[in-house]
């Protein structure tokens, strides 16, 4: 369907501007704005109170916070500027890193010429690229990977095919020990639900790769795909994922069915379609079409929440109830792994079903950390960036929870730490 400028905006543009010529910083440049109203900019917000802060970190959640000088720092478009103000909080335009941000994606529109890299992130792998590796790990340890098909994106089922994405599984399990072994815990792992979060594609990825080329010369890779069945969603939105690359700052998918919004503004944030307290949690999300927290017409209405849901849990049992599996949820700025369902920030009790001390949970999560160094740096096929071990801590069996299978784990694995997950 066309998208228009409605006139909601065209308000929220006139407040912006206005903003920019009275702002302590100098004046951002008002081009941007005229033609693309979801344009972003840097912006300084100075807060007074924890509530206000809280306020802000629901809308945007991804933001740099001083906690001295009471002030967070975000990327904004015209309406999220509109409504900061409406909010009574004081907004800075940050003219000089707004620029070195207009400079960033002029050059990333001048270097997209192939689907062979992202322009300026040529060290994380495109959507395409990413299914290149799952195939490729597929077809060369047929015993260890398979890829599975879950179905079509939006864009996918929209267009019947003709644009858009299937979605897919890489599927990691030494099939050989299934007999001996038997009820193998499952682990899901969900990357890239928002799109513009490059580094959870490509951390989870290689993290496959560790397993699998390292099966049979590493003793904890070998444990782990002995003893337990890895399922990785490496492009959980794939239709805006392609967005992202292009280097625009998208964050959801690409279903345009509903309201009237600009080119970069529509979409679902599929992070919050799904069931689950859908719509309760206040400033959790937006039922406004065009807000980049968006959750949707309908509880699971977006095809890549269903897939998601179909593979990991099946379908709903009585009284609505799904059951099984285990879902960690790779995110990026977070600074978190998440278990489970939870929408507060505090420690879960022990007997909290989201707190068991699985093993495969536990020791699966520590060693994607490993693979999260500073440095980003292409592996090359097929051997991946090693995610080396801390020496720091050894391993005893009694720090593995009630929930591990009952061979034992390499005595070179570090201890876990057992801290609350959020």
């Amino acid at each position: 369907m066309p998208v228009r400028f409605p006139r909601r905006r065209a308000l929220a543009l006139a407040a912006v501007l206005a903003l920019g010529s009275t702002a302590a910083t100098a004046i951002t440049p008002l081009d941007g704005y005229r033609d693309d109203p979801d344009r972003l900019v840097m912006v300084t917000v100075h807060w007074q109170t924890r509530a206000q802060l809280q306020q802000v970190a629901g809308r945007f959640q991804h933001l740099i916070v001083d906690e001295k000088r009471r002030t967070a720092r975000v990327e904004a478009n015209a309406t999220e500027l509109a409504a900061l103000q409406r909010m009574g909080l004081r907004v800075e335009i940050d003219a000089p890193s707004t620029e070195r941000m207009r400079k960033a994606e002029g050059l990333m529109a001048q270097a997209l010429t192939a689907e062979s890299a992202i322009p300026g992130y040529v060290c994380y792998r495109t959507v395409e690229e990413t299914y290149s590796t799952m195939n490729s790990r597929a077809a060369a340890h047929p015993s260890l990977a398979s890829v599975v098909d879950i179905g079509p994106s939006w864009t996918w089922a929209k267009t019947g095919g003709a644009q858009g994405y299937r979605m897919r599984v890489l599927r990691l399990n030494n099939t050989a020990t299934d007999a001996t072994v038997t009820n193998k815990p499952n682990m899901v792992v969900l990357a890239a639900i928002h799109a513009r979060e490059y580094t959870t594609a490509e951390l989870t990825t290689r993290f496959a790769e560790w397993l699998v080329n390292g099966y049979g010369n590493n003793a904890e890779a070998t444990w782990l795909l002995d003893n337990f069945r890895f399922h990785f969603i490496l492009q959980a939105n794939p239709d805006g994922r392609k967005r992202a690359e292009s280097g625009l700052s998208w964050r959801k998918n690409t279903d345009t069915d509903n309201g009237s919004c600009s080119a970069n503004a529509y979409g679902v944030d599929l992070n919050r379609n799904f069931g689950w307290r859908f719509g309760t949690v206040a400033g959790g999300s937006s039922p406004d079409p065009c807000d980049v927290t968006y959750r949707g017409p309908g509880a699971e209405s977006e095809e890549e929440v269903q897939n998601i849901l179909r593979y990991v849990v099946g379908t709903p049992g009585g009284g609505g109830t799904y059951t099984g599996g285990v879902l960690a949820d790779r995110r990026t700025d977070a600074r978190s792994g998440c278990y489970g369902r939870g929408r507060t920030r505090a420690p879960a009790p022990p007997t909290s079903p989201r707190c068991e001390r699985s093993a495969g949970a536990w020791r699966t999560s520590t060693t994607i950390a490993r693979c999260n160094g500073p440095a980003c740096t292409r592996p090359t096929a097929p051997t991946p960036t090693p995610c080396t071990a801390s020496p720091a801590r050894r391993a005893t069996r009694s720090s593995w929870g009630r929930n591990s299978s009952k061979t034992a784990p390499p005595s070179s694995l570090p201890r876990i730490r057992r801290t609350s997950t959020r």
